[in-house]
């Protein structure tokens, strides 16, 4: 089960995590906490001020035509929370839970 807050920005912070956790094996609270991005608004990318990710707006220009008018550096705060199932060799579940770290929320399993 995965969930944030963010209005229409959800399905972008929640399609980041899980790609991350289930495309690139990270940890789930490393999938979490990743970079921010999006794309739904008003045909604008957008990329997380203060990461690495802002970065790539050079690239985007050079290699995918975007202008100035299309990409924003924002804050992207996306309160991310998340658990993860996995089972043991006997098929046993285990519960992890995590909580995107720039908010304040708390994930926990069993």
């Amino acid at each position: 089960m995965w969930g944030s807050a963010g209005g229409a920005r959800i399905p972008d912070y929640v399609s980041k995590a899980l790609l991350g956790y289930w495309v690139c094996n990270m940890e789930l609270q490393a999938a979490l906490n990743a970079d921010n991005w999006a794309g739904q608004q008003d045909s604008i990318a957008e990329l997380e001020s203060g990461k690495s990710i802002a970065s790539l707006q050079q690239s985007l220009r050079n290699t995918y035509g975007y202008t100035r008018q299309n990409i924003r550096v924002a804050a992207l705060t996306s309160g991310l929370a998340g658990i993860a199932v996995t089972y043991n060799s006997r098929g046993i579940p285990s519960y992890h839970g995590a909580a995107d770290n720039r908010r304040n929320g708390a994930g926990a399993g069993y």
